[in-house]
């Protein structure tokens, strides 16, 4: 909208056909310069943090925290659980390492209960991102989601429903204000980081 610092989606999902059909769904947000940089933040409340694979374990321990454009960098992915509100609601941000810029991404866990985090930090040119991604389930193939039980269904003329809210901060303020709100939904409980993956592609 013009003049506000954020927009809405609503996705609606039908299927329209005869049958059951099977159905995966990833909001993936790329983020890059000049709120991704040297010593930039990603923050969001979760349960529990783990490598996409066994290269991502090398980075668990600095996952939200960003480095500055690296050469030969290869892309690192992590799941996450998150945790939400009382009213389902879940955020994720990405800010500057100066605390006074970032993007944030609020959520419905009902609709999307798992999220991707992608770090791809290599040159400017090369393409210097990162992906904050909710999703119905993470981003292995879709056999490893359906035995474990993340691939949806909707039945003939079902639909499902998928709302988002993504938000520019534009200063210290609204910053710390965001910081606060994911630090009071992750409350007391303390993030799970298992260093093995939870799926081999």
């Amino acid at each position: 909208m013009p003049g506000s610092n954020s927009f809405r989606l609503h996705d609606v999902l039908t299927n329209r056909a005869d049958y059951p059909h099977d159905y995966q769904i990833i909001y993936h947000s790329n983020f890059g310069a000049p709120i991704l940089e040297n010593g930039a933040r990603f923050l969001a409340p979760m349960a529990s943090i783990s490598p996409f694979n066994d290269y991502a374990k090398a980075g668990l321990k600095t996952w939200a925290t960003y480095a500055g454009p690296t050469k030969g960098f290869d892309e690192m992915v992590f799941n996450i659980k998150p945790l939400s509100d009382p009213n389902h609601q879940a955020l994720a941000a990405l800010v500057n390492n100066a605390g006074d810029k970032g993007v944030a991404i609020q959520f419905d866990t009902r609709q999307l209960p798992v999220l991707t985090l992608w770090k791809n930090t290599d040159t400017l040119k090369q393409g210097y991102v990162t992906g904050i991604e909710p999703g119905t389930s993470y981003a292995y193939p879709v056999t490893v989601e359906r035995e474990q039980k993340r691939v949806k269904q909707l039945q003939p003329g079902a639909s499902a429903q998928f709302d988002l809210t993504y938000t520019l901060l534009h200063s210290k303020a609204q910053v710390t204000d965001l910081a606060q709100k994911i630090a009071d939904i992750q409350g007391k409980v303390k993030i799970d980081e298992n260093d093995a993956p939870i799926a081999t592609e």
